[in-house]
């Protein structure tokens, strides 16, 4: 007999699948070796990952697209087919995806090109770029013009001819065209004009096709799909301040060959003559239909010719398309570069997002992802997250970050980032390494085993949403004009107020606990319909339908959203006005979205009024009490239906706020379970019954969440939860004994150095140093954006001489023990202690990362010591700082550190003050116990990712991963070990960046 769909679930939830955990990018970045690959994939089943995406990252050596390329990735693909795992490519090499690693962008037709306005002053005016008129070759030339410019408003325009002089002393407007610029992000090339379609078709001939011809049968298979990562039409006017010529790029704006034949098609008039107003405004009217058809050009332009190809060839060929576009944060950010993220989404099979760093609490972006999932019908969406985020990430923070996407419906997870190598450069590119470099990598499968579990859960059945939200971004594109955006935000006061209204109905109706999606206006147009065949009017999205729709801070909607939603009124459905109705309607000055808005619903853009509103007419059977509103901001909720069973999952946002005593109003028959997702375990819930609706009260920690199940029946056997309870507080004294799982680490960061003949030069910081020595000897730096290594070794050899260089680190030794150096490439470097060569095995261990090497040292001497290493400087070397292992204690004096002896004991307070400023293993500390009685142990917040109570027999023991920071102890033991998995920052940094 096959189990029932309830006892199905419950055991997936038990034991979640591959498909549920988390697909790390794992970073390609060195000289590839089949054997660590291979190695490595077994460190991701252990770390309880689900697969992994194969990406080429800074410093790799192994020629990308070439033999060992292909051989290493289906080696790869097959070790995790054998697994149960998923195998999954990147299409680029870094990114973003299209330039090949600039293979495809040797040819100069394929280059991303851009439209360039420049304002010559016939008079003084500080706010646009000032010259005399320099006139551009005839090639680049579009169109110019002479007009009264005032700031960005422009009067008394007229056309003006190729070289011709202006009759008075009006500014001259000058279009021309630029192809981008070679960079060595890109290999010496450019990155790709993403507008035309014969670009894109040669970028597939050169990267899907080769994996099409080198993989075979492995596509669809043991390799799942393809990621693209942050492709884009090239930027809009956007503001840069990294320096002059990056700020100039607010003057210009994408364009390709065919774009004036595509715009007089799609909108019927020449733009060359409407140029001034596409960047300025006319007479200092801000909202322009130029502006927006521009835009909404761009976005289908982009779409038709790179998006659509590449999710076709996928289709034909079994793949699924996953990644994200560039960038997502805002509203804004997603339109300089790409349009509307929304209906990029269409075009993959896995949609995913970008949620960059540590309190980047950006939800309406994930909630814009979810909702075009919803509505397309795709079940799948991905989040690459943990980027920016440093090596002291703790498992909270991965939680912090993860757990309120999962909610909003992330459930595949790219880990940014897990490294092949951490030699070089390699080791600066967004750390922390979620991979086996970390000293907490044995302990990550309880972090996939909580995200898969949610993950099992909020994919389950259908969300309960009835609620629409018109997504206001193409208000922005109307707007546009040099400096409108900087980055990843507006800049102009008047698109951040759209931004503002956009994050507030977002919090709103969070707080309030409605559900909704987006809707794109695009998708409204081309997938959305009013149905009345179910005895209300209901408004159709694709997948989804809704009773409510929200328009709210709006300055232009489109025609066809505004015959849908009178349509939709008109049947009796709520369509409600927040704030003031747009006055434009298809980027023109209209009263037609005032007028609906007075025959429907018009509120206040306020809170109270909109959530009083939208709950008269939102059939949600869900309602919580959080006692606050403080406390309900802080909640998120998601109810999802499948069948008889709902699922309704509550998480709570704060990293320091207890949520106690939360009530949840369940508006239907049966009877409610508790899963917990961190365990796996089940337990029957207690409730009460009244008004139609079953109640209970739940308590969630800081960044805790509850999952609760309701089924007509639950499993009888499920015991009640315990409740938590707060005992008698009694401190542990320390200090406590303790033990070090790895050697201590003295970090030699600052040489001396000694360039051919030169002089001993003082000592500099050892980037410092490496950076200072490439701009004297006039050899590229090194940096995340520099030449690949795989690429510069195609290039023909440098003409350059190696120059002699010798390094001298100093420390000092107050005690005598044995002690390793620990150093990249050895065999590069001749090596003295003290004037005494060091003799180099032939066969040397590693330590963290394979590309650091164990040597052993002769004797130390009391007092000042001094390491020398000389090498021949050439481009290719790569000055890294030394490390020092042993049983030592460290104390710093300035930028000589001290050997001392290790503390007998440890106190429970920063250890980098107590002999192990530069230690990031595992510390274990024996905690002496009084006898008799459990306990509960509370560590508070530790400086550590993870920490584990054990008796001392016991080979395991309950993680102490996330708050509350509590272990339970039980009675019969008189001493209890604490272990603490401490980040890797103590030893790799920023260590003086502090």
């Amino acid at each position: 007999m096959s189990p029932s769909p309830s006892e199905s679930l419950a055991a997936l939830f038990a034991q979640p699948s591959a498909a549920f955990r988390g697909k790390p990018f794992w970073s390609w970045n060195g000289e590839l070796d089949r054997e660590e690959l291979l190695r490595q994939v077994h460190v991701f089943k252990d770390m309880g990952m689900g697969g992994f995406f194969m990406h080429s990252r800074t410093g790799l050596r192994t020629e990308y697209l070439g033999e060992k390329w292909f051989e290493f990735i289906n080696a790869c693909a097959d070790e995790a087919g054998r697994l149960g795992m998923e195998a999954w490519l990147y299409d680029e090499d870094r990114w973003p995806s299209g330039s090949a690693g600039g293979l495809a962008t040797e040819d100069h037709r394929f280059r991303m090109k851009v439209l360039r306005c420049a304002v010559v002053e016939g008079t003084s005016n500080t706010q646009h770029p000032t010259s005399n008129i320099q006139w551009p070759e005839r090639a680049q030339f579009v169109a110019a013009f002479v007009a009264r410019v005032e700031g960005l408003a422009f009067t008394d325009c007229e056309g003006l001819g190729y070289g011709e002089m202006p009759a008075d002393d009006r500014q001259v407007l000058i279009f021309t065209t630029e192809t981008m610029p070679g960079h060595s992000f890109y290999n010496g090339f450019t990155y790709l004009d993403t507008l035309q379609r014969a670009a894109t078709e040669h970028f597939l001939a050169i990267t899907h096709e080769r994996y099409h011809a080198r993989c075979g049968e492995r596509l669809g298979h043991t390799i799942r799909g393809i990621f693209t990562d942050e492709p884009h039409h090239g930027t809009v006017m956007c503001e840069n301040n990294e320096n002059r010529a990056a700020r100039e790029q607010r003057w210009t704006t994408p364009w390709t060959e065919t774009l004036w034949e595509d715009f007089q098609r799609a909108w019927g008039y020449d733009l060359r003559a409407h140029l001034p107003e596409l960047f300025l405004q006319p007479e200092g009217r801000r909202v322009s239909q130029v502006k927006w058809h521009y835009m909404e050009l761009l976005q289908r332009m982009f779409l038709e010719n790179w998006a659509r190809p590449l999710h076709a060839w996928c289709q034909r060929h079994g793949m699924q398309l996953t990644g994200h576009v560039l960038h997502e944060d805002s509203l804004v950010a997603q339109a300089v570069p790409g349009g509307s993220a929304m209906r990029y989404y269409e075009h993959m099979d896995v949609p995913g997002v970008d949620v960059l760093a540590l309190h980047n609490r950006n939800f309406w972006i994930v909630k814009q992802l979810a909702s075009a999932a919803r509505q397309l019908g795709k079940k799948w969406m991905l989040s690459e997250l943990y980027g920016c985020t440093g090596w002291q990430l703790d498992f909270a923070g991965h939680k912090r970050i993860g757990a309120w996407q999962a909610l909003l419906g992330i459930n595949v997870r790219c880990h940014h980032l897990s490294w092949v190598t951490m030699s070089g450069e390699a080791k600066r590119d967004y750390p922390a390494s979620i991979h086996f470099q970390s000293a907490w990598w044995r302990q990550y499968a309880a972090v996939e085993d909580y995200f898969a579990r949610l993950h099992v859960v909020l994919q389950r059945g259908a969300p309960v949403c009835d609620v629409l939200v018109v997504n206001p971004v193409e208000s922005t594109w109307a707007q546009i004009h040099p400096g409108w955006a900087q980055w990843l935000g507006a800049l102009d006061p008047e698109l951040e107020k759209i931004e503002r209204t956009y994050r507030d109905v977002f919090a709103w109706l969070s707080a309030a606990h409605v559900d909704f999606d987006y809707g794109d206006e695009d998708h409204l147009a081309r997938l959305g319909a009013v149905e009345t065949g179910s005895g209300e009017p209901l408004l159709r999205l694709g997948a989804m339908t809704y009773r409510v729709a929200i328009v709210a801070g709006l300055l232009t909607i489109r025609s066809s959203t505004l015959r849908l939603l009178r349509e939709f009124a008109r049947a009796g459905g709520a369509v409600i006005f927040a704030g003031d109705a747009p006055p434009f309607v298809d980027a023109l000055s209209s009263p037609e979205a005032s007028a609906l808005a007075a025959e429907s619903h018009a509120v206040a853009l306020a809170e109270a009024a909109l959530v009083e509103r939208v709950r008269a007419h939102s059939r949600t059977p869900l309602r919580l009490d959080a006692g606050s509103l403080e406390a309900a901001r802080e909640l998120l909720c998601q109810l999802r239906r499948d069948g008889d069973s709902w699922f309704c999952v509550v998480i709570n946002t704060s990293e320091k706020e207890w949520r106690r005593g939360v009530r949840i109003h369940f508006a239907a028959d049966g009877e409610v379970e508790e899963w917990e997702p961190a365990t796996g375990a089940r337990y029957r819930q207690s409730f009460t019954i009244g008004d139609g609706a079953l109640s209970w009260s739940t308590d969630l920690p800081p960044l805790g969440e509850r999952i609760f199940v309701i089924n007509p029946r639950c499993d009888p056997a499920l015991a009640e939860r315990a409740p938590f309870t707060d005992g008698e507080s009694v401190p542990l004294e320390g200090p406590f004994a303790y033990e070090l799982e790895e050697p201590n680490v003295c970090v030699l960061d600052f040489a001396e150095y000694q360039l051919g003949t030169d002089a001993l030069q003082p000592a500099l910081e050892i980037l410092q140093l490496d950076g200072h020595l490439r701009a004297q000897l006039g050899v590229e730096p090194r940096s995340g954006v520099m030449l690949q290594p795989w690429a510069a070794a195609k290039l023909p050899a440098p003409d350059f001489t190696p120059v002699p260089l010798r390094l001298r680190f100093r420390f000092n030794a107050l005690a005598l023990t044995p002690v390793e150096l620990l150093i990249e490439k050895p065999e590069s470097f001749r090596i003295t202690l003290n004037g005494q060569a060091v003799e180099i095995p032939s066969d040397t261990a590693w330590f963290i990362d394979p590309c650091f090497r164990r040597v052993p040292l002769p004797a130390l001497r009391l007092g000042g010591n001094e390491i020398v290493i000389e090498t021949a400087f050439t481009p290719d070397t790569e000055i890294e700082a030394i490390y020092l292992l042993g049983a030592f204690g460290v104390s710093l004096d300035g930028e000589h550190p001290r050997l001392t002896t290790l503390p007998a004991l440890l106190e429970a307070r920063d250890i980098t003050e107590q002999g192990l400023p530069f230690y990031s293993g595992k510390i274990t500390y024996r905690l002496p116990l009084a006898s008799g009685s459990a306990a509960q142990l509370d560590l508070g917040r530790f400086g550590g990712a993870v920490a584990r109570v054990r008796a001392p027999d016991a080979a395991d023991g309950p993680l102490v991963a996330w708050p509350p920071y509590r272990a339970e102890i039980g009675a019969a033991h008189s001493e209890m070990l604490c272990e603490i998995w401490l980040t890797r920052r103590n030893t790799f940094g920023p260590l003086h960046l502090t």
